[in-house]
């Protein structure tokens, strides 16, 4: 079952330069911006976590903001008891997800809000049956290839309000690609990216 799920993993999990630069064109997905404005009242979940202090990810300030790293089953229950929540999906070895994560950290410490962290690729991996379940709760934030297979892009961040996505973003911003691992975005683009994660925590909590 484990290299069933690893096999499975190696094919939909994608980065933003997966693509090449078509994908990161299309990539930018904000929040509904029409919602209504969210209210005081949304239901917890206590789901257990380790503290992750995301050392790892080079450029994000120390110390970082509360991120949670949770395993798949325990993500999965924003969902199945209609928690509220932030979720982002990465790994340290992406370049799209070292230059998300510290601008993610900042508009989390600014709002005060915890995220739960997934590493894509740390132990224990998702069964099959969790992979493909988690797939289907976050459907709408997914690409499908022409067999109907979906795509699993990262870096995505989706914001759950009583077990519903309020709003996601993949990847980083329109117009950026980096082509090798010194390549960073503009202060204008952090800045536009930042606002994008701001506004998922609005609609959330």
């Amino acid at each position: 079952m484990r290299k069933t799920v690893c096999a499975l993993m190696a094919v939909l999990l994608l980065t933003g330069c997966a693509k090449g630069s078509s994908a990161a064109q299309s990539s930018e997905i904000k929040p509904d911006s029409s919602a209504s404005p969210a209210d005081s009242s949304y239901n917890v979940v206590e789901l257990e976590y380790t503290l992750n202090e995301m050392k790892g990810y080079i450029w994000a300030e120390q110390p970082a903001a509360e991120f949670r790293e949770v395993t798949w089953g325990e993500a999965m229950r924003l969902f199945q008891e209609k928690g509220t929540g932030l979720l982002l999906f990465g790994y340290e070895n992406c370049n799209y997800c070292q230059r998300a994560v510290p601008l993610l950290s900042e508009a989390a410490k600014e709002q005060n809000r915890p995220v739960y962290y997934i590493d894509v690729y740390a132990e224990p991996q998702p069964t099959e049956e969790e992979f493909k379940t988690m797939c289907q709760y976050i459907a709408e934030t997914m690409e499908w290839d022409e067999n109907g297979e979906p795509e699993f892009f990262v870096p995505i961040v989706i914001g759950i309000r009583n077990g519903e996505i309020t709003g996601y973003h993949v990847s980083l911003v329109d117009g950026f690609t980096p082509k090798d691992t010194s390549d960073q975005l503009t202060d204008e683009q952090k800045e536009r990216l930042k606002n994008i994660y701001l506004e998922i925590m609005e609609k959330t909590f």
